[in-house]
């Protein structure tokens, strides 16, 4: 099964709060994060760099502190909007400054279940995760910030996909895109409508969902969301696959795989790695593909994405098969069938029984 990517962790609310940073001493913590705003500023990181400053506004003993820490906040944003045109920072950190003590908390815990549920989603599977992001949205929605419900709706649609359930997914994503067209944000923007595409391709709408992926990855662009613009890159791949065109299939995966080879995006290039290794399965080039999993695999076995790394197991232990390594065949298929059970993933665990009873025959 060729793997498409649903983006559940990369529409970031510009008030994302970041958890604990380490167990150092808050007045620590906050004189390193209250230093002005580098030269450059990187698309990707700037949001979370931000919401460092935000969230140790919430904690500082001293307002000269939070005085500091605010205008970090503000020269980041204002970086940001000049290097991409963006202005959608600067408003949203003015809309923290301007809130009250008790808005800025539920902006707070907004963000922190959000966050809890892109970690909860690897490891502790859907449900885990479905469960922090309505408490996300409870929290965005007592707050009344449009910008940060936006982000929530959108991770419970992509999480809905990654249920399979595409009716329930397609409602809250639209929602998603409609309230993130109104607050101005291209990057919740440009995820839910990069999840909607991996929608209409589930439902076979093979057209639309390559259009809506390149509106995705037009709309990415704009506010540097490379993260975005690989799942987008590795979609349009997998669709030009689906459709026949296996080279531009492959050179849609190296160009995702190329944009996920920084620090921090190791479960993306895990999946552009699977998708590669399928191709050159498909292809009969099975060193390759071994070679390819095999590094998928390493890389998720390092995020402890356990999902993930099932999947992997499951196509190793079917490429043994096909290349008459039965004792590889069984340790891969029993790892993977150990994996799916823990994680109650029943339908995957039945798949891996059946290959393993073939195997064992």
């Amino acid at each position: 099964m060729r793997r498409f990517v649903s983006v559940v962790g990369v529409a970031l609310a510009v008030l994302a709060l970041l958890s604990h940073l380490g167990s150092a001493p808050v007045e620590r913590q906050e004189h390193a994060a209250a230093r002005g705003a580098p030269p450059a500023v990187r698309a990707d990181s700037v949001r979370d760099e931000i919401a460092a400053r935000l969230r140790l506004v919430t904690m500082a003993a001293s307002d000269s502190t939070r005085a500091r820490l605010l205008a970090a906040a503000r020269g980041l944003a204002t970086a940001y909007a000049v290097s991409w045109s963006d202005s959608f920072l600067v408003r949203r950190v003015a809309a923290f400054e301007a809130a009250s003590p008790a808005r800025r908390r539920d902006m707070a815990a907004a963000d922190s279940l959000w966050r809890a549920g892109r970690t909860a989603i690897g490891r502790d599977g859907v449900p885990a995760a479905l469960a922090l992001w309505r408490r996300s949205l409870r929290h965005a929605t007592v707050a009344g910030d449009s910008a940060a419900r936006a982000v929530a709706l959108g991770a419970i649609g992509a999480g809905f996909y990654s249920a399979g359930e595409l009716d329930s997914a397609g409602g809250y994503l639209a929602e998603a895109e409609r309230m993130a067209r109104a607050t101005g944000d291209h990057r919740t923007l440009g995820t839910a409508i990069g999840n909607l595409a991996s929608v209409s391709k589930d439902r076979g709408e093979l057209a639309r969902a390559s259009r809506r992926y390149r509106e995705a990855l037009e709309i990415r662009s704009r506010s540097g969301d490379t993260r975005g613009m690989a799942a987008d890159h590795n979609n349009l791949g997998l669709i030009a696959w689906s459709l026949g065109d296996l080279a531009e299939a492959r050179r849609a995966f190296e160009r995702a795989l190329a944009l996920n080879r920084v620090p921090g995006r190791e479960r993306h290039a895990a999946l552009n790695r699977t998708n590669l290794g399928d191709l050159a399965s498909v292809e009969g080039d099975y060193a390759t593909a071994r070679a390819d999993y095999e590094e998928a695999l390493a890389l998720n076995r390092a995020t402890g994405d356990s999902a993930e790394t099932a999947f992997v197991l499951h196509r190793l232990g079917r490429l043994a098969t096909r290349r008459g390594d039965y004792p590889a065949a069984i340790a891969a298929l029993t790892e993977a069938l150990a994996v799916h059970e823990r994680s109650g993933a029943r339908l995957e665990a039945v798949a891996v029984r059946s290959d393993l009873a073939g195997v064992r025959a």
